[in-house]
């Protein structure tokens, strides 16, 4: 047993060191100096597409936001849901408070049934649109941006290679409960995988107009689970790359519950398993790494059990060097995106020695959740979100199959959820 722990210890020790060194790479990334804004004559012609189902918690905040946008030239196309959705009333009101000349709200009309409500809102949004739009941005509802959000988004694109460019998430949750925390570990460890992997975070991106007309984007987003999947393949077959904005790490203030989260991320998993070429990364990093993980404990727990001194050492040992090296990550990390939102002058103060307690809960949860959702989401054929449910038949085969207005009372539990 004693070998076996040595063993196991140094390959546990190993995997930290392996999940470290990109997640410093990455880090690096958000340690860059505030980038240089472009000029308003610099900016191409731009829309911004937003689709609404819900009344998110922060969407006042998101659509006022995006009306204070330092840019030139852009209009922005709102789709919502339903006319009896309570997005409705909240956006008019802004709209209507502030009064903007570039701002048309529209209500969903044809549901195609053959995907997800989002992209179906994003082509409803596009057909609106001529050719002159150089850029077509997106941008989640649950999104707070700051004024030169859309310039910085758009910037990459002046080089003629770069097709689509975007940002991510990361989670400072007002209320840090179990459920929040676990979300921000786990979406902390997503962040730098998408990177990798050339996952091109939907929330807040912005697409080459040419790309968007000329490629099968618009097809495939019609028979898509969700809108950005679709569009690292579609740009990279156009003959362009993907550009990562390390400004635009956006940050969500929402909070959620346990089962909130584990609903939340097994969709995101599914999402990839069905539509990325990066899926069998995630999954075999996921698989590796719970099976070292799961296997250390038990190891650990059997050496406890026996009273075998030097096996419950190593092992204890290995087990904590990788809690180290994943928590030191894990503030780096945290230490870039507050330098980042301290340059849009956004609160970053989030975390009290009660949320760190918690935390070292949140750490081993996370852990244990992401290893019971991955072999879970192989089989899984129906999705709801927000009352609305779909069937999955095929990667590209999505179906609608029951469809109501969205009312906050039935799906309050799922305001924090996107797909």
């Amino acid at each position: 047993m004693t070998f076996v722990a040595i063993v196991l210890c140094v390959v546990v020790v190993c995997l930290g060191w392996m999940q470290l060194l990109p997640g410093l790479i990455f880090a690096r990334l958000l340690f860059q100096p505030k980038p240089v804004v472009l000029e308003d004559a610099q900016c191409p012609k731009a829309a911004v597409l937003l689709s609404v189902r819900g009344n998110d918690p922060f969407l006042g905040d998101c659509v006022a936001s995006l009306l204070r946008q330092d840019y030139p030239t852009f209009d922005i196309r709102i789709v919502v849901d339903h006319e009896t959705d309570p997005s409705w009333r909240v956006i008019q009101d802004i709209v209507t408070r502030m009064n903007p000349s570039n701002v048309t709200i529209s209500v969903l009309g044809e549901k195609f049934g053959t995907c997800t409500l989002k992209p179906n809102s994003l082509l409803q949004a596009l057909s609106q649109l001529d050719d002159s739009y150089e850029v077509i941005a997106i941008l989640d509802s649950d999104a707070v941006t700051h004024p030169t959000w859309l310039k910085e988004l758009v910037a990459p694109l002046q080089d003629e290679t770069i097709g689509v460019a975007s940002g991510n998430r990361w989670y400072m949750p007002q209320r840090a409960t179990i459920g929040s925390l676990v979300r921000y570990t786990w979406n902390a460890a997503a962040v730098v995988q998408m990177y990798f992997g050339h996952f091109t975070w939907g929330g807040s991106v912005a697409i080459r107009g040419s790309v968007v007309r000329n490629s099968k984007l618009q097809d495939r987003w019609r028979h898509s689970i969700a809108e950005d999947t679709a569009i690292y393949g579609e740009v990279r077959a156009s003959g362009m790359k993907a550009a990562f904005v390390p400004s635009l790490m956006i940050v969500n203030r929402e909070s959620c519950g346990l089962l909130e989260f584990f609903a939340w991320m097994k969709r995101q998993l599914l999402v990839g398993r069905l539509q990325h070429a990066g899926w069998h990364m995630v999954f075999w990093h996921a698989a590796i790494t719970s099976l070292l993980l799961t296997a250390s404990v038990v190891l650990l727990v059997a050496a406890v059990a026996t009273a075998n001194r030097p096996a419950v050492i190593w092992m204890g040992a290995g087990l904590v060097a990788y809690t180290v090296l994943q928590t030191s990550l894990l503030f780096v990390l945290e230490a870039g995106v507050r330098k980042t939102a301290r340059d849009r002058n956004q609160p970053t103060n989030w975390m009290t020695l009660a949320t760190l307690g918690k935390l070292a809960i949140a750490l081993p949860l996370t852990q244990i959740l992401y290893s019971a959702a991955i072999p879970t989401i192989r089989f899984m054929r129906d999705v709801s979100w927000r009352g609305v449910k779909y069937r999955i038949e095929g990667p590209w085969n999505i179906r609608l199959i029951s469809y109501k207005p969205f009312e906050a009372s039935k799906h309050k539990e799922e305001s924090q959820a996107s797909l």
